[in-house]
């Protein structure tokens, strides 16, 4: 599961989980224990140009909603992911 906080690293649920990345989730009725991994800038970029690529037209509305200026490239995307956290939350076995 990856997640992305639009608002920043001052968002109490990403402060929480930075404060304790071991950690349980629900998806739908199921729950899962999982390992938060916080992504450096670059993985960050990275994740949001996959994003744009396998959701267009999401990235676009993200980007606006959340008052990026990006003109829909991958330097674009790349340039709005690096601003943002992305978290990845990996299945503990």
């Amino acid at each position: 599961v990856v997640v992305c906080s639009g608002w920043g690293r001052s968002s109490q649920w990403y402060q929480n989980l930075a404060a304790h990345p071991n950690t349980t989730i629900q998806l739908g009725s199921r729950v899962h224990e999982v390992s938060a991994v916080f992504l450096n800038t670059s993985e960050c970029g990275d994740e949001m140009v996959r994003y744009s690529l396998n959701h267009p037209r999401a990235a676009r509305r993200l980007s606006k909603f959340m008052n990026f200026d990006c003109d829909g490239t991958t330097a674009g995307y790349r340039a709005v992911g690096e601003q943002l956290p992305i978290v990845h939350l990996d299945r503990q076995l």
